[in-house]
Parts: structure tokens; C-alpha cells; sequence
């Protein structure tokens, strides 16, 4: 071990010292000196961290339907102990309770539409069931007229025609007869000129007069047969094909206006529906205004314990933001890092000690629930442990940092008393033993302080015999 001499004026003090005290010594007691020792110590790695609620839960605004103001109306204070279900703030109602009866309003008028089109809808389908008979009746109709002209009134016209020209013929044929015997009648008998005259040609002009009547009836047969007949036939037939497109189309059109109706309705009723959920969402909302602790703990304002916010009657809160937070006072996560490299040096269950930065607080003990896989960027390990308070514990809330100190093993380290530490404004020394028996002082560097001594870093060896006292 190298020995770095003090300054020579340090010598030089020291050193008259002891030999002030010989020149006194016969009546002070001889030197003391004692050992340095090696002692068993925890190795520890020391880290910062902060304490986490566990057990929490954040009473935020989420509001379904209702686009007004969330006004606080009453709140209970900051760090009340509340059972879970007590009201711990509500908001004023006064503005909701308008949208409500707004909605409700809304809510009937929509109703009453809506059923004016079901019975609207149920009507037009009775109309169209009315419209469907009486057009297909038509129809039928138009099929029975034609097949009745062609296969009925057709033949029967034609056979009274027939009989018809027969009874011309016959009558015809008559008259000439009766002409014929007339004359013959009048060459035998001896009428007077004038009423032989006056018969014949009253006959002769019946006669011309029944043949063209004859004729008549004929050329008006001829066009009934060559004209009329055929005609009333495709009358017929266009008049039931027109009714057959009409109907077709009349078909589609009236399952168009059905397919309209039935989408009106489904658009109304999803509508009604839609304003029903509003007005349930509204209901919801209202019920919201009241605001009720959803588990046992402690109150505080805020999303976490370390927002600090503030909250005043009257004031505005923001929808979907966390205004008040309950936690559980009896359980903590212990949230710390550690480098990389001491991976090895970590594992779950290993007891930690957690000291909240906080003045008065205690040392909390705990243990590690979860090492992090991936190692951050600046080369640590993040690790998560649990304490269970069994009762409050002053500094021992959510959000407050604290000093960890986790055990990863052991190690022999040198040790000195207090008492053979000197120090000026530049140096730490002690004054050693030498085999000549006189005391040097040799530098030495300290850490921290254990029980009965200091930790030995370097300038001193085991078992070497340091002065105790002589001043520091």
C-alpha cells in the first residue's frame, strides 16, 4: 500500500503535539490504539422511485348525450375518507333538466309521426289491395269479351246474318211469286184497266223496293264481314294486351311505392328509436350529475395525487377529463430502475426498502413483484414492487418520490472508528501505528458509515493499529 506523506506543516503540528504530550505524560493515560477490522456488510443498490396508489379508482366525466355545462353544485373536501357509494360531488341539473323535457318533447312528436305513417301505410296497402282486385277484374273482363267475340258472338253474329239474308231471299223470292200471279190473275180476269194498273205496279214497286233493301243488307254484310268484324276482334285483343302491360306495370309500381313505405316507416322507426336512446342517454347523464365514491378510501382532487387541482363551485368541468380520484390507502406499488448490468443482481420476492422524500417519513419495506425484460435506452431495468400498509403511514401516499435501497448480496469491508478520522479543509487522515512505535499520519479515504466505524476505501490495510483520539 503506497503511504502519501502529509504537508510538512501537518507533520510539523502533529508532531509537537505528541511531543507536548510526553513532556505532560506522566499523568495522562498511554496512547490507545485499536485495530483495523474487517466486517461482513449487505451490498445494496440505491435508486429513486416513486410511490404509486395500487388501489385506486378516477372518477371521470363521460357524458353520453348531454352537450351542456358541467357546473360543480357541491363537492366534499380534498383527503375525505369516504365509504363506497357515498355522493361525493354532484353538478347542477337546472340545464339538463330543459334538454330533458326537450327531448321528451321531441321524443312524442316523433312518436305520433310515426304512427300517423303506420296507419297512412296500412291504408295505402288496402287501397292497393282494392286497386290490384279491380284491375285484374278488368282484365278479366277484357279476356272474357274477346274470347266471348271470337269463339261466341261472332259465330252467332254470322249465323244471324245468314239467317237474315234467308229471310231477304225468301221474301224476295216471295214477292216475285206473288208478282208473277198477279199478273197471270190479271190476264184472266176481267178487271178494269185502272185497278189491274194500280195492283201490278204497287206490287212491282214492293218488289225494287225489298231487292234493294236486299242489296243493301248484302253490302252492309259484305263490310260487317270484311271490316267491322275484324276490327271489333283486334279491338278487342289491343284493349286486353293494354290492360295486361297496364296491369304489369301497375304491379311494379305499387310494390315501388310498398318498398317506399316500408323504408319511410324503417327510417321513422329507427329514428324513434334513436331519440329514445337520447333520451335514455340524457337520463344517464342526469343520473351522472351524482356522483357516488366507487369504492372505500380516501378522496382527493384530481386524475392523480400529485395534479394539486382545485375545484370550486360553480366551475366548469371538462367532459371525459378525471376530476376526482379514490384510493386505497393500504396498499403502494413502488415503481424504481437499476442499471442493466445488475440484471443478475435482482429478482422477483427480494425485499426492498422504500423511504418517501417526505420529512418525518418512515422507511417502508416491500417486495419486488416485476423486473422489465427490455432494458431502457439509458441502459436500466425498470422494476415494480408492493407494500402493504397495515395502517396510514404519514408520507406514504400515491405520487410522492422516495429513496429505494434493495439488497443483492454481501461483502468484507475494512472498517475504522470515528474517533482515529483527523481531517483539515484538504485531507482525511489517521495516525497509524509504526514497528518502531511512533504514530504517522497516513491519508486515507472514507465512505459510508457503518455501525462503530467507517468504511475503509483505501489507506489502510487489515489489522493495522490507528490512534483513537487527538483530535479531528
Amino acid at each position: 500500500m503506497t503511504i502519501r506523506r502529509l504537508t510538512l506543516l501537518s507533520v510539523t503540528i502533529l508532531l509537537a503535539a505528541l511531543v507536548s504530550s510526553v513532556d505532560t505524560g506522566a499523568q495522562e493515560e498511554a496512547p490507545r490504539y485499536t485495530a483495523v477490522t474487517k466486517v461482513t456488510r449487505d451490498t445494496r443498490l440505491e435508486s429513486t422511485g416513486r410511490l404509486l396508489t395500487r388501489a385506486r379508482d378516477a372518477i371521470d366525466i363521460q357524458a353520453k348525450a348531454y352537450r351542456g355545462r358541467w357546473a360543480l353544485a357541491m363537492v366534499m373536501e380534498d383527503g375525505s375518507r369516504v365509504k363506497k357509494g357515498d355522493v361525493v360531488a354532484r353538478f347542477e341539473t337546472e340545464e339538463i333538466e330543459r334538454t330533458l323535457q326537450s327531448a321528451l318533447f321531441d321524443l312524442e312528436n316523433a312518436l305520433t309521426g310515426h304512427r300517423h305513417r303506420e296507419r297512412h301505410a296500412e291504408l295505402s296497402r288496402e287501397a292497393v289491395k282494392d286497386e290490384i282486385i279491380r284491375t285484374e277484374r278488368s282484365l278479366v273482363e277484357a279476356r272474357l269479351r274477346l274470347e266471348g267475340w271470337t269463339e261466341h258472338q261472332l259465330a252467332m253474329a254470322r249465323e244471324d246474318a245468314r239467317l237474315n239474308k234467308m229471310n231477304w231471299e225468301m221474301s224476295v223470292g216471295n214477292l216475285k211469286e206473288e208478282l208473277a200471279e198477279l199478273e197471270k190473275m190479271y190476264e184472266e180476269d176481267e178487271l178494269v184497266e185502272a185497278t189491274e194498273e194500280l195492283v201490278l205496279n204497287r206490287t212491282r214497286r214492293s218488289l225494287e223496293h225489298r231487292i234493294g233493301t236486299y242489296e243493301q243488307v248484302l253490302r252492309k254484310r259484305k263490310f260487317t264481314v270484311e271490316f267491322e268484324e275484324n276490327r271489333r276482334a283486334e279491338a278487342l285483343r289491343v284493349d286486353l294486351e293494354l290492360r295486361e302491360r297496364s296491369y304489369a306495370r301497375r304491379r311494379i309500381a305499387l310494390e315501388m311505392e310498398e318498398e317506399s313505405r316500408r323504408l319511410s316507416l324503417e327510417g321513422s322507426r329507427r329514428g324513434l328509436d334513436a331519440k329514445r336512446r337520447h333520451l335514455a342517454d340524457l337520463e344517464k347523464d342526469r343520473q351522472a350529475m351524482t356522483v357516488r365514491a366507487p369504492r372505500d378510501g380516501i378522496l382527493l382532487y384530481g386524475a392523480d395525487v400529485t395534479d394539486g387541482k382545485r375545484l370550486e363551485l360553480g366551475r366548469s368541468m371538462r367532459v371525459g377529463s378525471a376530476f376526482l380520484t379514490v384510493v386505497d390507502p393500504g396498499e403502494l406499488t413502488v415503481r424504481f430502475q437499476v442499471p442493466a448490468k445488475k440484471l443478475l443482481s435482482v429478482e422477483v420476492g427480494q425485499i426492498f426498502s422504500a423511504t418517501p422524500v417526505v420529512d418525518g417519513a418512515k422507511e417502508l419495506r416491500g417486495r419486488v413483484e416485476t423486473v422489465s425484460l427490455f432494458a431502457t435506452g439509458d441502459q436500466k431495468l425498470t422494476l415494480l414492487g408492493k407494500i402493504r400498509l397495515p395502517a396510514p403511514t404519514p408520507g406514504a401516499i400515491g405520487g410522492i418520490n422516495c429513496k429505494v435501497s434493495l439488497k443483492t448480496g454481501t461483502e468484507d469491508v475494512l472498517t475504522v472508528p470515528e474517533d482515529a478520522i483527523h481531517k483539515d479543509d484538504e485531507k482525511v487522515w489517521c495516525l497509524v501505528k509504526q514497528p518502531d512505535g511512533q504514530a504517522l499520519p497516513m491519508e486515507v479515504k472514507v465512505g459510508e458509515k457503518l455501525e462503530g466505524g467507517r468504511v475503509v476505501i483505501e489507506g489502510l490495510d487489515e489489522g493495522a493499529q490507528v490512534l483513537l483520539g487527538g483530535g479531528k
